[in-house]
């Protein structure tokens, strides 16, 4: 219902039906209502927003590590930002109506770094070990080059880094593994850091590995 200051279309101001009323300058003007939607729920908007609360709760766990090999991705400082925007739209996939992450596919640094050459995980004794080829004939200014492991277990959501658990010239390194993961698979990934630019490489997935 229209408030009126001056009688019926004079100074009116407020919504009388579909129309919205408001004075300027001593002059009623009118326009149409449009309904503002504070919780927009269509299929698409609700789809839009249960992905962004996927990729939001799927990252946040690896925010640690992200402080240091994301903070350079796109905006400088906004580490977080940065993995989520480095791993969209990839990481999380639509299955069966709900959102779910293909891990595989997770980038936790990205740079121009020395590649980690025939990189790959097993387990050991209940931990995860990562073995590595060293070219110190290629890269010999990168033998010291600091190594990282991460292992996510999804079944318990707990991820364990190893920052800098060895070099480059080591070719293998152990992460050690909590006892209660024990039965469970963890998602492994390794990447490295140059010691002379302090750029990373691209993160390797190096697999799904059973304890």
């Amino acid at each position: 219902m229209g408030k009126s200051v001056m009688g019926v279309f004079g100074n009116v101001s407020g919504k009388v039906g579909n129309v919205n009323f408001r004075t300027s300058q001593g002059r009623t003007i009118e326009s149409a209502y449009r309904a503002h939607i504070s919780n927009p729920r269509t299929a698409k908007q609700v789809a839009a927003r249960e992905q962004f609360a996927a990729y939001s709760q799927n990252l946040a766990k690896f925010a640690p590590v992200a402080a240091d090999t994301a903070k350079g991705w796109y905006r400088p400082g906004n580490s977080f930002s940065n993995l989520f925007k480095g791993n969209y739209p990839d990481l999380i996939v639509e299955h069966g109506g709900d959102y779910e992450a293909d891990w595989m596919k997770l980038k936790l640094s990205k740079g121009n770094g020395y590649a980690l050459e025939n990189a790959s995980a097993s387990e050991d004794n209940g931990n995860i070990s990562c073995s590595w080829t060293y070219d110190s004939v290629a890269t010999p200014l990168n033998g010291d080059d600091p190594i990282s492991i991460v292992a996510y277990n999804s079944a318990k959501d707990i991820c364990v880094y190893g920052v800098g658990v060895a070099k480059r010239s080591d070719n293998q390194a152990t992460l050690t593994m909590p006892a209660i993961f024990g039965g469970d698979n963890v998602e492994v990934y390794i990447f490295a850091k140059s010691v002379t630019t302090g750029e990373f490489n691209n993160s390797a997935y190096l697999g799904s590995i059973s304890l």
